[in-house]
């Protein structure tokens, strides 16, 4: 129920698109390579952030934020959106491979997946950006 604004916002970007997009296959192929590249990007950006703070088990704030339940909401949050990169990246590597009516369709939905995984990543970024900055206070 939390994700509703999101999801819709992200569906309706995808249905702008098919409604109002040059059907043209060499820009659709085109949007479709930019999308597997920007998910892939930031799928492994956000794989690392998850690296970062499972090295940091023995710092207090992190033992903390196990204990509160924050640590669990933060890594639950970050795999979420390391999901749906993963599911753009993939849409996004079959339209590269689609044909026809197919091709935008596919675009599409890689659009709307990508953007709702990004407002995820924006959830997440910020999340990190407070536990970074509270590390850097405690030491």
């Amino acid at each position: 129920m939390r994700f509703v604004a999101e999801a819709i916002f992200a569906l309706a970007c995808g249905l702008a698109f098919l409604l109002c997009a040059n059907y043209d296959p060499a820009r659709l192929y085109s949007l479709a390579n930019t999308l597997a590249t920007v998910a892939g990007v930031l799928f492994g950006f956000l794989l690392t952030a998850i690296a970062m703070m499972v090295s940091l088990p023995e710092r207090r704030l992190v033992a903390n934020m196990r204990l509160t339940g924050h640590y669990g909401v933060l890594m639950k949050g970050t795999l979420r959106a390391c999901g749906f990169h993963f599911m753009a990246l993939a849409i996004a590597l079959f339209a590269i491979f689609a044909e026809g009516k197919l091709l935008a369709y596919a675009v599409a939905i890689a659009l709307a997946v990508e953007v709702f995984a990004m407002l995820r990543t924006f959830q997440s970024g910020r999340r990190f950006w407070v536990v970074l900055e509270a590390l850097e206070r405690s030491d």
